[in-house]
């Protein structure tokens, strides 16, 4: 019944159960590895949150930006580097993105606030994290180092700031880290616009990068942001690569002695924490995929070529006009599904969708029920396609020995249960016995909840049988029922009125923020066409939800009212139901939790 997963309390941690509790019939590989990190987080916190501590609440990036990245840094040591860094950039840009431009956006290092608890977020946590990861990469790994211990042999006993953190790194390093301080000072994500130009007379490739942000009214004040690079020539090699430190709102570059046009490679890594306007042809996309030595723009290559035939797709729905699917895009999936040297686990994101919500943050409108479609008809075109090279590749995939959680046999996991879902959105004749039988074999919960969940959202004929069947064997254990409630809240298709039924299971109880989470949270971020209903009956049930919740616990209801931040992106129908709820919720004595949300969230002006 706790709040949060963990509480660094000096010599008393304090766990929620689904960050402590695991073996392999009830926890996901996912929820392994989340105890992992969380526990690693927690202890890290020792140092960096205890025994050097905030002096006020402002400070708070100082001890859980920090935090993040030392966990992040732990479980890409024992799991794999490239895997965890494409999970943590998804997780930043689906989640922090959102949150930095919206009406809740505010700086790592907040100016005020009316309660502290609504700044334990993404811009926080994550955001925080992606600062410090900066420092890391502008000082280098050694000096990093130094400073922490200089860091600690300042402090250690002192309650401090951000500053005091700065100045260790910068005193450590002898390097000027004035300028970067900007990062905890301004909001919004910044967005680098980036021109090229080929000088074949000269040799000379010139790039220019822009700096700004797209918060309106806001003095945006030039950062300094590292930038990692590379450029590969038209034979697949790299002749030239390095980190650039922008400092300026426009700086162009210049790399002599180049033969050809050669096509970039920005922001490896995801050295920093921005977005690249950048216009890449889909062969660009797919030579990068094939060439590029960085493992991160390797997959985002990948995710971008996916994100351009999504728009193209859904730009041909609302226009009512028919869009086929670009033949280089489906030659490279299925180049990418068949490459036997590609890790399993990276593979298996390599694979994938982009998400509803992240197409819906690149509208200046959201069109939910139009971006669904696109992305469901490349999903389903492409699995179809490939549908006999996917059961091929599935069924060759087999676990030796007994059950384990190292990073190979989790990534071999992870593919499967990827092809699972391909071969459920497939037109192939065997899929339903595919499912049912993977369900019915799982001998541990990733494979079983898997099972459950391509059968629950893609055969109507044979839900409620799976879903009763998962429920008689597992009624008994709180943790395993929470993930059979998000399995149903995020259906497609699902109802607000058939959400609240679910609440009627003895598999909820409201008065645990878990069960909360599981089915509240499922429905409105895995399901935006549901949660955002054009009759407003989304934005109803989770406005109801709001006001029960904030009655006994004012933190959970805060963090459900965030979910109504998008006022100003909706259509106008849309807007007036949402509107209607948030005025409606201001008119409830509300928590200052969920006061401050809610107000802001009408007010959407920023």
């Amino acid at each position: 019944s706790f709040n949060m997963g963990a509480m660094e309390n000096k010599r008393l941690n304090i766990f929620n159960s689904a960050y402590v509790l695991a073996k392999q019939e009830t926890a996901t590989d996912h929820d392994f590895q989340g105890i992992e990190a969380v526990i690693g987080h927690e202890y890290f916190h020792n140092w960096t949150g205890n025994r050097v501590t905030c002096r006020d609440w402002f400070q708070l990036t100082l001890k859980e930006g920090l935090t993040v990245f030392r966990d992040q840094e732990f479980s890409s040591d024992m799991l794999s580097r490239s895997v965890k860094r494409v999970e943590d950039v998804m997780g930043l840009r689906n989640h922090q993105f959102a949150e930095d431009a919206g009406p809740m956006s505010h700086p790592i290092k907040p100016k005020s606030y009316i309660e502290i608890n609504n700044f334990y977020s993404a811009t926080v946590y994550e955001k925080g994290a992606e600062v410090i990861r900066m420092i890391h990469t502008i000082i280098g790994a050694e000096n990093f180092r130094k400073g922490m211990d200089l860091y600690f042999e300042r402090h250690d006993g002192q309650a401090v700031t951000t500053e005091d953190f700065v100045s260790a790194m910068s005193d450590a390093s002898g390097q000027d880290l004035e300028q970067f301080k900007v990062w905890y000072d301004q909001n919004g994500t910044p967005v680098l616009d980036i021109s090229t130009k080929y000088d074949e007379t000269k040799k000379e490739f010139n790039f220019t990068i822009k700096q700004s942000t797209r918060l309106n009214n806001k003095e945006f004040n030039a950062l300094h942001i590292p930038f990692k690079y590379g450029l590969i020539n038209s034979e697949g090699v790299e002749f030239a690569s390095g980190i650039l430190h922008l400092k300026q709102t426009e700086e162009t570059f210049t790399i002599h002695n180049v033969d050809s046009n050669p096509i970039p490679s920005w922001n490896r890594g995801f050295t920093s924490p921005v977005k690249i306007q950048y216009e890449y042809s889909n062969e660009e996309l797919i030579y990068l995929m094939a060439h590029d030595k960085d493992d991160f723009n390797r997959y985002n290559s990948a995710a971008k070529l996916y994100e351009k035939q999504v728009h193209e797709l859904l730009r041909g729905l609302q226009k009512g006009e028919e869009v086929a699917i670009d033949g280089k895009l489906l030659e490279a999936y299925g180049k990418l599904l068949i490459d036997k040297n590609v890790d399993p686990a990276f593979k298996s994101l390599a694979l994938q969708m982009p998400t509803e919500n992240y197409i819906n943050e690149q509208l200046t409108t959201h069109d939910y029920d139009n971006v669904a479609k696109a992305i469901n008809l490349l999903k389903t075109t492409l699995a179809t396609f490939y549908k006999d090279s996917i059961v091929k590749l599935f069924s060759a995939i087999d676990f030796d020995g007994e059950f384990s959680v190292d990073a190979a046999t989790m990534g071999k996991r992870a593919l499967k249960n990827t092809l699972l879902t391909l071969i459920a959105n497939s037109n192939h004749e065997d899929k339903g016995k595919i499912l049912i039988s993977h369900y019915d074999q799982a001998n541990n919960m990733t494979d079983e909840i898997s099972g459950l969940k391509n059968i629950v959202h893609n055969i109507p004929s044979i839900k409620d049988g799976a879903i009763k069947k998962f429920y008689d064997k597992w009624n008994s254990e709180n943790l395993v029922m929470q993930k059979w409630l998000g399995v149903q809240a995020s259906r497609p298709g699902i109802t607000a009125a058939e959400v609240l039924e679910l609440e009627k299971s003895d598999a909820f109880d409201i008065k645990i923020p878990n069960c909360i989470r599981a089915l509240y949270r499922s429905f409105i971020s895995l399901n935006p066409v549901a949660f955002n209903a054009k009759d407003g009956s989304g934005y109803k049930l989770i406005a109801d939800k709001i006001i029960e919740v904030d009655k006994f616990n004012p933190q959970i209801a805060s963090g459900l009212s965030k979910s109504f931040r998008h006022l100003k992106n909706v259509d106008k129908i849309r807007s007036g139901k949402l509107r209607e709820q948030l005025e409606r919720l201001l008119k409830e004595k509300l928590s200052n939790d969920t006061f401050e949300v809610i107000s802001r969230n009408l007010k959407n002006s920023y």
